[in-house]
Protein backbone atom coordinates (compact mmCIF):
# COMPACT_ATOMS: atom_id res chain seq x y z
CA UNK A 1 0.00 0.00 0.00
CA UNK A 2 1.53 3.30 -1.13
CA UNK A 3 -0.01 6.68 -0.38
CA UNK A 4 2.01 8.61 -3.00
CA UNK A 5 4.37 7.30 -5.67
CA UNK A 6 6.10 10.25 -7.39
CA UNK A 7 9.17 10.71 -9.59
CA UNK A 8 10.76 14.18 -9.87
CA UNK A 9 13.71 13.57 -12.23
CA UNK A 10 14.11 13.25 -16.00
CA UNK A 11 14.68 9.76 -17.44
CA UNK A 12 13.24 8.02 -14.40
CA UNK A 13 12.69 4.25 -14.58
CA UNK A 14 10.24 2.33 -12.39
CA UNK A 15 10.50 -1.46 -12.34
CA UNK A 16 7.41 -3.36 -11.16
CA UNK A 17 7.60 -7.05 -10.24
CA UNK A 18 4.53 -9.27 -10.22
CA UNK A 19 2.30 -8.10 -7.39
CA UNK A 20 -0.90 -6.22 -6.59
CA UNK A 21 -0.12 -2.60 -5.67
CA UNK A 22 -2.49 -0.16 -3.99
CA UNK A 23 -1.38 3.40 -4.82
CA UNK A 24 -3.51 6.36 -3.81
CA UNK A 25 -1.68 8.92 -5.98
CA UNK A 26 0.80 8.07 -8.79
CA UNK A 27 2.65 10.98 -10.48
CA UNK A 28 5.63 11.22 -12.82
CA UNK A 29 6.67 14.89 -13.09
CA UNK A 30 9.41 14.91 -15.71
CA UNK A 31 10.20 13.75 -19.26
CA UNK A 32 11.32 10.33 -20.49
CA UNK A 33 9.76 8.15 -17.82
CA UNK A 34 9.93 4.39 -18.39
CA UNK A 35 7.77 1.85 -16.52
CA UNK A 36 9.05 -1.71 -16.87
CA UNK A 37 7.35 -4.98 -15.92
CA UNK A 38 10.08 -7.32 -14.67
CA UNK A 39 7.63 -10.15 -13.89
CA UNK A 40 3.91 -10.39 -14.40
CA UNK A 41 1.14 -9.77 -13.77
CA UNK A 42 1.43 -6.29 -12.30
CA UNK A 43 -1.92 -5.02 -11.00
CA UNK A 44 -2.08 -1.43 -9.81
CA UNK A 45 -5.11 -0.09 -7.91
CA UNK A 46 -5.35 3.69 -8.14
CA UNK A 47 -7.30 5.36 -5.34
CA UNK A 48 -7.26 9.00 -6.54
CA UNK A 49 -5.14 9.85 -9.59
CA UNK A 50 -2.54 8.51 -12.00
CA UNK A 51 -0.72 11.26 -13.94
CA UNK A 52 2.17 11.49 -16.40
CA UNK A 53 2.80 15.22 -16.50
CA UNK A 54 5.53 15.41 -19.17
CA UNK A 55 6.33 13.96 -22.60
CA UNK A 56 7.97 10.75 -23.77
CA UNK A 57 6.52 8.11 -21.44
CA UNK A 58 6.80 4.38 -22.13
CA UNK A 59 4.66 2.00 -20.06
CA UNK A 60 5.26 -1.75 -20.48
CA UNK A 61 6.44 -1.05 -24.03
CA UNK A 62 6.80 -4.27 -25.99
CA UNK A 63 5.12 -6.33 -23.29
CA UNK A 64 1.82 -8.20 -23.22
CA UNK A 65 -1.39 -6.38 -22.36
CA UNK A 66 -2.19 -8.77 -19.51
CA UNK A 67 1.19 -8.04 -17.88
CA UNK A 68 0.12 -4.55 -16.72
CA UNK A 69 -3.39 -3.90 -15.39
CA UNK A 70 -4.51 -0.57 -13.94
CA UNK A 71 -7.70 -0.54 -11.89
CA UNK A 72 -9.12 2.96 -11.33
CA UNK A 73 -11.21 2.98 -8.16
CA UNK A 74 -14.34 5.11 -7.69
CA UNK A 75 -13.70 8.61 -9.07
CA UNK A 76 -10.01 7.94 -9.79
CA UNK A 77 -8.52 9.56 -12.92
CA UNK A 78 -5.75 8.92 -15.46
CA UNK A 79 -4.12 11.94 -17.19
CA UNK A 80 -1.26 12.67 -19.58
CA UNK A 81 -0.08 16.26 -19.85
CA UNK A 82 2.24 16.18 -22.87
CA UNK A 83 2.90 14.22 -26.05
CA UNK A 84 4.38 10.81 -26.84
CA UNK A 85 2.74 8.24 -24.56
CA UNK A 86 3.26 4.54 -25.36
CA UNK A 87 1.07 2.32 -23.13
CA UNK A 88 0.66 -1.46 -23.28
CA UNK A 89 -1.84 -2.92 -20.85
CA UNK A 90 -5.40 -2.86 -19.56
CA UNK A 91 -7.04 0.11 -17.87
CA UNK A 92 -10.30 -0.61 -16.10
CA UNK A 93 -12.66 1.25 -13.76
CA UNK A 94 -16.41 0.53 -13.53
CA UNK A 95 -16.97 3.73 -11.57
CA UNK A 96 -13.83 5.69 -12.49
CA UNK A 97 -13.42 9.35 -13.24
CA UNK A 98 -12.08 10.72 -16.56
CA UNK A 99 -9.27 9.18 -18.59
CA UNK A 100 -7.60 12.11 -20.41
CA UNK A 101 -4.96 12.01 -23.13
CA UNK A 102 -3.99 15.67 -23.16
CA UNK A 103 -1.54 15.82 -26.04
CA UNK A 104 -0.70 14.31 -29.43
CA UNK A 105 1.08 11.09 -30.37
CA UNK A 106 -0.57 8.57 -28.04
CA UNK A 107 -0.19 4.85 -28.74
CA UNK A 108 -2.29 2.37 -26.81
CA UNK A 109 -1.88 -1.38 -27.18
CA UNK A 110 -4.62 -3.05 -25.18
CA UNK A 111 -7.95 -2.15 -23.62
CA UNK A 112 -9.41 0.88 -21.86
CA UNK A 113 -12.88 0.43 -20.38
CA UNK A 114 -14.42 2.67 -17.73
CA UNK A 115 -17.81 3.68 -16.39
CA UNK A 116 -18.77 6.95 -14.76
CA UNK A 117 -16.17 9.21 -16.38
CA UNK A 118 -15.25 10.04 -19.98
CA UNK A 119 -12.35 9.00 -22.21
CA UNK A 120 -11.00 12.32 -23.52
CA UNK A 121 -8.67 12.43 -26.54
CA UNK A 122 -7.57 16.07 -26.74
CA UNK A 123 -5.13 16.07 -29.68
CA UNK A 124 -4.28 14.31 -32.94
CA UNK A 125 -2.40 11.09 -33.65
CA UNK A 126 -4.16 8.83 -31.17
CA UNK A 127 -3.84 5.14 -31.98
CA UNK A 128 -5.37 2.17 -30.12
CA UNK A 129 -4.64 -1.42 -31.12
CA UNK A 130 -6.69 -4.28 -29.71
CA UNK A 131 -6.16 -7.55 -31.58
CA UNK A 132 -7.88 -10.95 -31.50
CA UNK A 133 -4.90 -12.22 -29.52
CA UNK A 134 -5.45 -9.42 -26.99
CA UNK A 135 -9.13 -10.33 -26.70
CA UNK A 136 -8.13 -13.93 -25.93
CA UNK A 137 -5.79 -12.71 -23.18
CA UNK A 138 -8.55 -10.65 -21.60
CA UNK A 139 -10.97 -13.57 -21.82
CA UNK A 140 -8.39 -15.76 -20.08
CA UNK A 141 -8.36 -13.49 -17.04
CA UNK A 142 -10.57 -14.74 -14.19
CA UNK A 143 -11.99 -11.26 -13.81
CA UNK A 144 -10.84 -7.70 -14.11
CA UNK A 145 -9.32 -6.99 -10.72
CA UNK A 146 -11.80 -5.31 -8.45
CA UNK A 147 -14.92 -6.24 -10.43
CA UNK A 148 -18.09 -7.67 -8.86
CA UNK A 149 -18.62 -11.32 -9.66
CA UNK A 150 -22.17 -11.34 -8.28
CA UNK A 151 -24.46 -9.99 -5.57
CA UNK A 152 -25.68 -12.25 -2.78
CA UNK A 153 -28.82 -12.00 -0.62
CA UNK A 154 -29.23 -14.09 2.55
CA UNK A 155 -32.45 -14.21 4.59
CA UNK A 156 -34.91 -16.38 6.48
CA UNK A 157 -37.31 -18.21 4.17
CA UNK A 158 -40.30 -17.15 6.27
CA UNK A 159 -41.19 -13.69 7.52
CA UNK A 160 -43.98 -12.06 9.48
CA UNK A 161 -46.14 -9.15 8.40
CA UNK A 162 -45.75 -7.54 11.83
CA UNK A 163 -41.93 -7.71 11.89
CA UNK A 164 -39.22 -6.59 9.51
CA UNK A 165 -37.21 -9.41 7.94
CA UNK A 166 -33.41 -9.00 8.16
CA UNK A 167 -31.52 -9.52 4.90
CA UNK A 168 -27.76 -9.51 4.32
CA UNK A 169 -26.52 -8.15 1.01
CA UNK A 170 -22.98 -8.86 -0.21
CA UNK A 171 -21.04 -7.68 -3.26
CA UNK A 172 -18.83 -10.66 -4.09
CA UNK A 173 -15.55 -10.50 -6.01
CA UNK A 174 -15.37 -14.24 -6.63
CA UNK A 175 -17.68 -17.19 -7.14
CA UNK A 176 -17.68 -18.45 -3.53
CA UNK A 177 -17.90 -14.92 -2.07
CA UNK A 178 -14.75 -15.41 0.01
CA UNK A 179 -13.65 -11.94 -1.16
CA UNK A 180 -15.80 -8.82 -1.19
CA UNK A 181 -15.88 -5.80 -3.50
CA UNK A 182 -15.08 -3.03 -1.03
CA UNK A 183 -15.65 0.06 -3.15
CA UNK A 184 -18.92 1.97 -2.77
CA UNK A 185 -21.63 0.66 -5.09
CA UNK A 186 -25.20 1.91 -5.46
CA UNK A 187 -27.99 -0.64 -5.80
CA UNK A 188 -31.74 -0.51 -6.36
CA UNK A 189 -33.80 -3.18 -4.61
CA UNK A 190 -37.05 -4.97 -5.31
CA UNK A 191 -39.72 -4.79 -4.09
CA UNK A 192 -39.63 -1.03 -4.51
CA UNK A 193 -41.06 -0.32 -1.03
CA UNK A 194 -40.63 -1.71 2.47
CA UNK A 195 -36.92 -0.89 2.85
CA UNK A 196 -35.44 1.74 5.15
CA UNK A 197 -33.59 3.13 2.12
CA UNK A 198 -33.94 2.31 -1.58
CA UNK A 199 -31.74 2.88 -3.59
CA UNK A 200 -28.84 2.50 -1.16
CA UNK A 201 -25.04 2.47 -1.11
CA UNK A 202 -23.08 -0.64 -0.13
CA UNK A 203 -19.79 0.16 1.60
CA UNK A 204 -17.02 -2.35 2.40
CA UNK A 205 -18.78 -5.10 0.47
CA UNK A 206 -21.78 -5.79 2.68
CA UNK A 207 -24.97 -4.21 4.01
CA UNK A 208 -27.53 -5.26 6.62
CA UNK A 209 -31.07 -4.62 5.35
CA UNK A 210 -34.59 -4.88 6.76
CA UNK A 211 -37.68 -5.53 4.65
CA UNK A 212 -41.12 -4.71 6.10
CA UNK A 213 -44.02 -6.27 4.20
CA UNK A 214 -47.48 -6.06 5.76
CA UNK A 215 -49.39 -8.36 3.41
CA UNK A 216 -49.38 -12.14 3.82
CA UNK A 217 -47.93 -13.40 0.53
CA UNK A 218 -44.74 -14.54 -1.22
CA UNK A 219 -42.35 -11.70 -2.02
CA UNK A 220 -39.47 -11.94 -4.50
CA UNK A 221 -36.38 -9.96 -3.51
CA UNK A 222 -34.06 -8.73 -6.24
CA UNK A 223 -31.46 -6.17 -7.26
CA UNK A 224 -32.84 -4.36 -10.27
CA UNK A 225 -29.98 -1.93 -10.91
CA UNK A 226 -26.44 -1.22 -9.70
CA UNK A 227 -23.74 1.35 -10.41
CA UNK A 228 -21.26 -1.52 -10.97
CA UNK A 229 -22.53 -4.29 -13.22
CA UNK A 230 -21.69 -7.78 -11.89
CA UNK A 231 -20.39 -10.43 -14.24
CA UNK A 232 -22.65 -13.10 -12.73
CA UNK A 233 -26.28 -13.35 -11.71
CA UNK A 234 -27.79 -12.71 -8.28
CA UNK A 235 -27.47 -15.56 -5.77
CA UNK A 236 -29.99 -16.01 -2.96
CA UNK A 237 -29.81 -18.10 0.22
CA UNK A 238 -32.89 -18.84 2.32
CA UNK A 239 -32.05 -20.32 5.72
CA UNK A 240 -28.47 -20.84 4.41
CA UNK A 241 -29.72 -22.94 1.47
CA UNK A 242 -29.49 -21.79 -2.15
CA UNK A 243 -32.85 -20.37 -3.27
CA UNK A 244 -33.28 -20.00 -7.02
CA UNK A 245 -36.62 -18.21 -6.51
CA UNK A 246 -35.25 -15.51 -4.14
CA UNK A 247 -38.58 -15.64 -2.28
CA UNK A 248 -39.63 -14.81 1.28
CA UNK A 249 -42.99 -16.09 2.47
CA UNK A 250 -44.70 -13.52 4.72
CA UNK A 251 -47.39 -14.78 7.11
CA UNK A 252 -49.64 -12.97 9.58
CA UNK A 253 -48.70 -15.22 12.51
CA UNK A 254 -45.72 -17.31 13.55
CA UNK A 255 -43.02 -18.14 16.05
CA UNK A 256 -39.93 -16.02 16.72
CA UNK A 257 -36.93 -17.45 18.60
CA UNK A 258 -33.13 -17.32 18.51
CA UNK A 259 -30.99 -20.22 19.75
CA UNK A 260 -27.46 -19.08 20.68
CA UNK A 261 -24.28 -21.02 19.92
CA UNK A 262 -24.40 -24.28 21.87
CA UNK A 263 -21.73 -26.39 23.55
CA UNK A 264 -22.11 -29.98 22.41
CA UNK A 265 -23.76 -32.27 25.01
CA UNK A 266 -24.53 -29.39 27.38
CA UNK A 267 -28.15 -28.33 28.07
CA UNK A 268 -28.67 -24.74 26.99
CA UNK A 269 -29.90 -21.83 29.02
CA UNK A 270 -33.60 -21.06 28.56
CA UNK A 271 -34.47 -20.02 25.01
CA UNK A 272 -37.43 -17.63 24.69
CA UNK A 273 -39.95 -18.35 21.96
CA UNK A 274 -42.67 -15.81 21.08
CA UNK A 275 -45.94 -16.75 19.39
CA UNK A 276 -47.06 -13.57 17.60
CA UNK A 277 -49.62 -12.38 15.10
CA UNK A 278 -50.43 -9.11 13.38
CA UNK A 279 -52.69 -6.86 15.41
CA UNK A 280 -56.23 -6.28 14.12
CA UNK A 281 -55.70 -2.54 14.67
CA UNK A 282 -52.09 -1.80 13.71
CA UNK A 283 -49.22 -3.46 11.86
CA UNK A 284 -47.59 -4.33 15.20
CA UNK A 285 -47.17 -7.82 16.66
CA UNK A 286 -49.31 -9.06 19.54
CA UNK A 287 -49.27 -12.36 21.42
CA UNK A 288 -50.95 -15.26 19.61
CA UNK A 289 -50.95 -17.98 22.30
CA UNK A 290 -51.44 -18.21 26.06
CA UNK A 291 -51.36 -21.09 28.52
CA UNK A 292 -50.03 -24.59 27.92
CA UNK A 293 -49.86 -25.46 24.23
CA UNK A 294 -48.39 -28.47 22.40
CA UNK A 295 -45.92 -27.19 19.79
CA UNK A 296 -44.38 -29.51 17.21
CA UNK A 297 -40.56 -29.41 16.96
CA UNK A 298 -38.27 -31.12 14.46
CA UNK A 299 -34.62 -30.76 13.49
CA UNK A 300 -32.74 -30.79 10.19
CA UNK A 301 -29.01 -31.25 9.63
CA UNK A 302 -27.64 -28.18 7.82
CA UNK A 303 -23.84 -28.55 7.96
CA UNK A 304 -22.85 -31.34 7.71
CA UNK A 305 -25.99 -32.39 5.84
CA UNK A 306 -26.22 -35.75 7.61
CA UNK A 307 -25.73 -37.08 11.11
CA UNK A 308 -26.72 -39.71 13.66
CA UNK A 309 -27.28 -37.71 16.86
CA UNK A 310 -30.62 -36.05 17.60
CA UNK A 311 -31.69 -32.85 19.32
CA UNK A 312 -33.48 -32.72 22.66
CA UNK A 313 -35.95 -29.94 23.44
CA UNK A 314 -36.59 -29.48 27.17
CA UNK A 315 -35.25 -32.99 27.73
CA UNK A 316 -37.35 -34.70 25.02
CA UNK A 317 -35.75 -36.07 21.85
CA UNK A 318 -37.43 -34.62 18.76
CA UNK A 319 -37.96 -36.05 15.28
CA UNK A 320 -35.82 -35.14 12.29
CA UNK A 321 -38.74 -34.44 9.95
CA UNK A 322 -42.21 -32.89 9.86
CA UNK A 323 -44.71 -33.07 11.55
CA UNK A 324 -42.19 -33.34 14.40
CA UNK A 325 -42.59 -34.08 18.09
CA UNK A 326 -45.11 -32.37 20.35
CA UNK A 327 -43.54 -30.40 23.22
CA UNK A 328 -45.75 -28.73 25.83
CA UNK A 329 -44.86 -25.05 26.32
CA UNK A 330 -46.43 -22.62 28.78
CA UNK A 331 -47.09 -19.25 27.11
CA UNK A 332 -47.55 -16.12 29.24
CA UNK A 333 -49.90 -13.20 28.57
CA UNK A 334 -47.37 -11.76 26.09
CA UNK A 335 -47.32 -14.97 24.06
CA UNK A 336 -43.86 -15.98 25.31
CA UNK A 337 -42.58 -19.34 26.57
CA UNK A 338 -39.16 -20.93 27.18
CA UNK A 339 -37.45 -24.20 26.34
CA UNK A 340 -33.94 -25.70 26.47
CA UNK A 341 -31.84 -27.28 23.71
CA UNK A 342 -29.27 -30.05 23.84
CA UNK A 343 -27.39 -31.50 20.88
CA UNK A 344 -24.74 -34.15 21.53
CA UNK A 345 -22.71 -33.34 18.43
CA UNK A 346 -21.10 -30.49 16.51
CA UNK A 347 -22.40 -28.71 13.41
CA UNK A 348 -25.19 -26.45 12.22
CA UNK A 349 -28.78 -27.52 12.91
CA UNK A 350 -32.12 -26.00 11.90
CA UNK A 351 -35.04 -26.23 14.32
CA UNK A 352 -38.57 -25.92 12.89
CA UNK A 353 -41.70 -25.37 14.97
CA UNK A 354 -45.40 -25.49 14.09
CA UNK A 355 -48.72 -25.17 15.88
CA UNK A 356 -52.33 -24.94 14.66
CA UNK A 357 -54.81 -23.17 16.94
CA UNK A 358 -58.41 -24.16 17.52
CA UNK A 359 -59.43 -21.43 15.09
CA UNK A 360 -57.17 -22.99 12.41
CA UNK A 361 -54.53 -20.26 12.66
CA UNK A 362 -51.23 -21.89 11.63
CA UNK A 363 -48.05 -20.64 13.30
CA UNK A 364 -44.64 -21.71 11.98
CA UNK A 365 -41.07 -20.62 12.55
CA UNK A 366 -37.47 -21.82 12.38
CA UNK A 367 -34.02 -20.95 13.57
CA UNK A 368 -30.55 -22.27 12.83
CA UNK A 369 -27.94 -22.70 15.55
CA UNK A 370 -24.33 -23.87 15.77
CA UNK A 371 -23.09 -26.49 18.22
CA UNK A 372 -19.35 -26.68 18.95
CA UNK A 373 -17.11 -29.03 20.95
CA UNK A 374 -16.28 -27.94 24.48
CA UNK A 375 -12.59 -28.39 23.61
CA UNK A 376 -10.19 -29.81 21.03
CA UNK A 377 -8.29 -32.16 23.33
CA UNK A 378 -4.70 -32.81 22.22
CA UNK A 379 -2.83 -35.80 23.68
CA UNK A 380 -0.88 -38.94 22.86
CA UNK A 381 -1.91 -42.38 24.07
CA UNK A 382 1.47 -43.86 23.12
CA UNK A 383 3.32 -45.57 25.96
CA UNK A 384 5.37 -43.18 28.16
CA UNK A 385 3.91 -40.09 26.47
CA UNK A 386 2.80 -38.47 29.73
CA UNK A 387 5.26 -36.40 31.72
CA UNK A 388 3.76 -35.89 35.17
CA UNK A 389 6.63 -33.77 36.47
CA UNK A 390 6.42 -31.41 33.45
CA UNK A 391 10.16 -30.73 33.56
CA UNK A 392 13.45 -32.06 32.30
CA UNK A 393 13.37 -35.06 34.66
CA UNK A 394 10.79 -36.83 32.46
CA UNK A 395 11.67 -40.31 31.27
CA UNK A 396 12.50 -40.80 27.60
CA UNK A 397 9.51 -40.93 25.21
CA UNK A 398 10.89 -40.66 21.68
CA UNK A 399 14.10 -39.62 19.94
CA UNK A 400 14.17 -36.27 18.15
CA UNK A 401 12.66 -36.87 14.70
CA UNK A 402 11.01 -40.15 15.70
CA UNK A 403 7.30 -40.48 14.93
CA UNK A 404 4.55 -40.75 17.52
CA UNK A 405 0.75 -40.59 17.49
CA UNK A 406 -0.72 -37.22 18.41
CA UNK A 407 -4.49 -37.32 18.83
CA UNK A 408 -6.99 -34.48 18.61
CA UNK A 409 -10.47 -35.15 19.98
CA UNK A 410 -13.47 -32.89 19.38
CA UNK A 411 -14.78 -33.32 22.91
CA UNK A 412 -18.32 -33.27 24.27
CA UNK A 413 -19.12 -31.39 27.47
CA UNK A 414 -19.48 -33.47 30.63
CA UNK A 415 -18.99 -31.09 33.55
CA UNK A 416 -18.09 -27.42 34.02
CA UNK A 417 -15.34 -28.50 36.42
CA UNK A 418 -13.77 -30.81 33.82
CA UNK A 419 -10.05 -30.21 33.14
CA UNK A 420 -9.11 -33.40 31.25
CA UNK A 421 -11.10 -33.65 28.02
CA UNK A 422 -9.13 -36.52 26.47
CA UNK A 423 -11.54 -39.14 27.88
CA UNK A 424 -14.75 -37.26 27.00
CA UNK A 425 -17.20 -38.54 24.38
CA UNK A 426 -16.49 -37.01 20.96
CA UNK A 427 -18.59 -35.12 18.40
CA UNK A 428 -18.50 -37.22 15.18
CA UNK A 429 -19.87 -34.44 12.95
CA UNK A 430 -17.10 -31.95 13.77
CA UNK A 431 -15.17 -30.66 10.75
CA UNK A 432 -12.67 -27.81 10.36
CA UNK A 433 -9.87 -27.13 7.87
CA UNK A 434 -6.39 -25.67 8.38
CA UNK A 435 -5.99 -26.37 12.09
CA UNK A 436 -2.49 -25.35 13.20
CA UNK A 437 -0.48 -27.55 15.57
CA UNK A 438 1.35 -25.46 18.18
CA UNK A 439 4.31 -26.95 20.11
CA UNK A 440 5.40 -25.35 23.37
CA UNK A 441 8.79 -26.09 24.91
CA UNK A 442 8.68 -26.87 28.64
CA UNK A 443 12.36 -27.81 29.08
CA UNK A 444 15.18 -26.98 28.66
CA UNK A 445 14.74 -23.28 29.34
CA UNK A 446 15.78 -21.14 26.38
CA UNK A 447 15.70 -24.04 23.96
CA UNK A 448 14.06 -24.25 20.55
CA UNK A 449 10.64 -25.58 19.57
CA UNK A 450 12.22 -27.16 16.52
CA UNK A 451 10.22 -28.15 13.45
CA UNK A 452 7.14 -30.37 13.26
CA UNK A 453 6.52 -33.02 10.62
CA UNK A 454 2.85 -31.92 10.56
CA UNK A 455 2.27 -28.21 11.18
CA UNK A 456 -1.43 -28.18 10.22
CA UNK A 457 -4.22 -30.57 9.32
CA UNK A 458 -7.88 -30.85 8.29
CA UNK A 459 -10.43 -32.34 10.67
CA UNK A 460 -13.19 -34.07 8.66
CA UNK A 461 -16.38 -35.95 9.44
CA UNK A 462 -14.62 -39.15 8.36
CA UNK A 463 -12.52 -38.80 11.54
CA UNK A 464 -15.70 -39.42 13.59
CA UNK A 465 -14.62 -36.88 16.18
CA UNK A 466 -11.04 -38.09 16.72
CA UNK A 467 -8.12 -37.25 14.39
CA UNK A 468 -4.73 -38.95 14.68
CA UNK A 469 -1.53 -37.29 13.42
CA UNK A 470 1.71 -39.16 12.82
CA UNK A 471 3.89 -36.45 14.36
CA UNK A 472 7.59 -35.86 14.96
CA UNK A 473 9.67 -33.02 16.44
CA UNK A 474 13.15 -32.20 15.16
CA UNK A 475 14.42 -31.06 18.59
CA UNK A 476 15.04 -32.67 21.96
CA UNK A 477 13.21 -31.52 25.07
CA UNK A 478 9.92 -31.70 26.94
CA UNK A 479 6.97 -30.40 24.90
CA UNK A 480 3.28 -29.75 25.20
CA UNK A 481 1.05 -29.47 22.14
CA UNK A 482 -2.00 -27.40 21.36
CA UNK A 483 -4.06 -26.59 18.28
CA UNK A 484 -5.65 -23.43 16.97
Amino acid sequence: HIKTLQTDLERSAINFAACTYYIYSFLTKEVETVINVTSSPVIIHIGSSYTHAKKDTDINKGGSIDDFIVYLHSGATFTTGEENLDFTGIMYGPNAGDVTFGEKNTTIRGLITIGGGDIIIAKENFQLTYTDADIAKVDALDTCSGAIDHFELSYAANGLTCLSSPITLKACKNADCSALYTEDVNVTLAPATGWVSNPLTISSGTASLDLQHTTAEDVVVDITASSVTPTGSLQCFADSVADATCTINFAEAGFVFDIPVQTACKPSVNVTIAAVKKSNITDQCVGALTGTQSVNFWSTYSSPATGTNTVAISGTTIDTSSPGSGIDLNFDINGEATFTVQYDDAGQIQIDVEHTTGSSLVLTGNNTFISKPVMLAVYSDDSSADCASADGSCSKFKKAGESFNLKVNAACWQDDADTDFSDNPVTPNFELNSIAVIPSLVAPSGGSNGNLDVASFNFSTSDNGSHTISQAVSEVGVFTFGVT
